[in-house]
């Protein structure tokens, strides 16, 4: 029985890392000038040569550093300040609530609504002119996609907070807050210094993987930087997506080396990371120990508060105005409401779009049961510990820049005769849905009460059946917010669905993205209004679901629970 799991287990784990390693492998020889029957010679740094001399090749690496960095800075330090607020007011607990829809939401739907917020023509701008700005037309000032990324920074804090804060909140639960916090209040210190000295690293020490993870997206990412990042120059994301599109074939070598490029830059950026934690670190150990009980640290806390109100103000901002644009008809600068209101916009965007939106939900439901047979396999063949020490491979993908091995993938799938676009867009989602289908539903599932397994292998079960009989019935509802949390992921995802689908599969995402950079806001924030249309109905099932299965079990057994 351990050999078909260990089988089973290595099978798994080869469906994730050979396909990245073999497309770093591609991207890294096209980098380096070979490249199939176009190749540059054994080996060339003519691709670095062509990178390094791109006008604002400068400008591109700042603006990627800056918005990587300081979106990860900023939604960590509010999530762990969060968390405080979070665990000492019970009432505020309704604020997880108003997260969701911003966890929930594709990253280009909120790029797309902070758009509207922030362009000169925005909400934000139209809720002020022309009373106090004394605009009567949108003013020519860059709110927007500036060249040092800031707006982009923003957009990614505004999309990462509430991940960072619900791992962060995981991560509270596994420690045992009420003694600390007594045996400090004991000591003399307040609550707000307590959290500081003694809570916050042991937080931190349990969520750096997620943490990584939002680094290297906000260094990496695409869909938010088209619509939010800097144009001339780019990012060095778009910057290499640009030449992997460009009609001139051999510019996929500048293209593969701008890729390489970022993931050499996330690694680095990670050991920066690492690096600045630990004389951060040794300098919190000495103010710890020299600090007095309580501190002026502690204004800190009203301060955060208010950033994050701020935060989730924009963030549920955004997607009301997504709403008010699809339905708009007219809605002229400065009016901070529409004149008129239609349901066209919708009528014809059904009847357009309605072959996008049945593929972008078969992808979704695709991958999320895909995702989701894997690691209910996984978690049960690894109920032990030998396995699970290889589970880090399951965030493998996360931890890689998508851009430096996705156009290695494509071409693979390509040598090995995959010509079915869709089931290959299918494939690739997999490979960024696991992990996030993993981080749901592990935590649940092995903390399941042992004693309900023991009865049913003593009543005779088998495994299988005490699988399908006892730990799907009472992890009904962990398993089907997993499920629905898979398809929000698979919606979202862009450069997947374009490499993997060779331009010949459109989505709803990549439908909203190209949409973003026109000039009907109505027609773009209804796709970006049916990106989150597709995860809300999951959530919602995912909610109902349980509720109807266990109402009919009470209603079989006589009313009793």
């Amino acid at each position: 029985m351990n050999i078909k799991k260990n089988i089973i287990g290595i099978f798994i784990i080869a469906l994730i890392v050979p396909p990245i390693l073999a497309g770093l492998w591609i991207g890294i020889c096209a980098s380096f000038g070979k490249f199939g029957s176009i190749s540059h010679g054994p080996v060339s740094l003519e691709p670095w040569g062509v990178l390094l001399t791109e006008p604002g090749f400068i400008s591109s690496l700042s603006a990627t550093l800056i918005s990587g960095f300081l979106s990860t800075f900023f939604a960590l330090s509010l999530a762990l300040i969060g968390c405080y607020w979070f665990q000492t007011t019970y009432s505020e607990r309704k604020f997880s609530r108003f997260l969701s829809p911003i966890l929930a939401a594709p990253h280009s739907a909120i790029a797309i609504g902070f758009a509207f917020l922030i362009t000169p023509s925005g909400w934000f701008m139209r809720a002020f002119s022309p009373w106090l700005t004394g605009f009567e037309s949108p003013p020519q000032i860059i709110t927007s996609n500036d060249k040092f990324g800031i707006a982009l920074a923003l957009g990614l804090a505004i999309k990462e907070l509430p991940f960072l804060f619900f791992i962060a909140i995981t991560a509270l639960r596994q420690i045992p807050l009420s003694s600390q916090l007594k045996t400090a209040a004991a000591l003399g210190h307040s609550p707000k210094m307590t959290w500081f000295k003694i809570i916050v690293p042991q937080i931190y020490r349990r969520i750096k993987l997620p943490i990584f993870i939002v680094l290297v997206f906000g260094i990496s990412n695409v869909d938010m930087a088209i619509i939010l990042g800097p144009t001339h120059p780019p990012t060095l994301a778009i910057m290499a997506l640009n030449w992997f599109h460009s009609p001139q074939l051999e510019d996929i070598f500048p293209g593969s080396a701008a890729a390489i490029s970022i993931l050499i830059i996330a690694i680095l950026s990670i050991m920066v990371w690492e690096i600045f934690v630990k004389y951060i670190g040794k300098a919190f150990t000495a103010w710890v120990v020299l600090s007095k009980r309580s501190s002026s640290m502690e204004h800190l806390f009203p301060i955060a508060k208010s950033l994050i109100l701020l935060i989730v103000f924009c963030g549920i901002t955004a997607l009301l105005s997504l709403i008010l644009w699809s339905f708009a008809w007219r809605w002229s600068f400065p009016n901070i409401f529409p004149e008129n209101f239609s349901i066209a916009n919708w009528q014809r965007a059904i009847s357009n779009a309605s072959s996008i939106i049945y593929t972008s939900t078969f992808i979704a439901i695709s991958s999320a049961t895909i995702s989701l047979a894997l690691v209910i396999t996984w978690l049960e063949i690894t109920r032990g510990k030998r396995l699970q020490k290889f589970e880090w491979v399951f965030y493998f993908p996360l931890l890689i820049p998508q851009i430096a091995f996705l156009f290695g993938i494509d071409i693979m799938l390509t040598h090995l005769g995959a010509r079915n676009a869709l089931f290959n867009v299918i494939l690739v989602h997999c490979l960024f849905v696991l992990p996030y289908t993993l981080i749901t539903l592990e935590h649940s599932w092995r903390n399941i009460d042992q004693r309900l397994i023991k009865t049913a292998t003593a009543l005779g079960l088998s495994p299988l059946r005490t699988l399908w009989r006892v730990r799907i019935p009472i992890l009904l509802r962990p398993i089907l917010i997993a499920f629905a949390i898979s398809i929000s992921v698979s919606i979202a995802q862009y450069l997947p669905t374009l490499f993997a689908g060779g331009g010949r599969v459109s989505t709803l995402t990549t439908e909203a993205i190209t949409l973003a950079s026109g000039s009907d806001r109505r027609v773009a924030g209804l796709y970006a209004l049916l990106q989150i249309m597709i995860p809300l109905i999951a959530f919602t099932l995912a909610s109902l679901i349980p509720l109807w299965v266990f109402q009919n079990r009470k209603d079989m057994h006589g009313g009793r629970a």
